[in-house]
């Protein structure tokens, strides 16, 4: 079971840095990738634009705890869309813009 991150209202930096944050959690260290789009003919790929995180039993709530603590200490307001296996959905919107 895996659950997708989108970040919205920031940048591809943002992303990235929120997938070093997961990564850097005993809890989800060895179980974040990212989502490739697939490239066309004639192109290289396309930047990364979404996180998966395999969950443990603890379903989505570490993942959500986690991704809030990662949104206080945040600059700028960034917006992060979780996705659960299960199709639910929950947005998460913080930072000292």
């Amino acid at each position: 079971m895996r659950a997708r991150i989108q970040v919205a209202g920031g940048t591809h930096g943002d992303l990235l840095a929120l997938r070093d944050w997961l990564a850097g959690t005993p809890e989800f260290h060895d179980r974040v990738t990212f989502e490739l789009p697939g490239a066309q003919p004639g192109e290289k790929g396309g930047l990364a634009t979404v996180v998966l995180v395999s969950l443990g039993a603890g379903g989505t709530s570490p993942l959500a705890e986690s991704v809030s603590a990662w949104l206080d200490r945040r600059d700028a307001e960034v917006t992060v869309l979780l996705t659960a296996p299960d199709g639910g959905t929950a947005e998460l919107t913080r930072g000292r813009g």
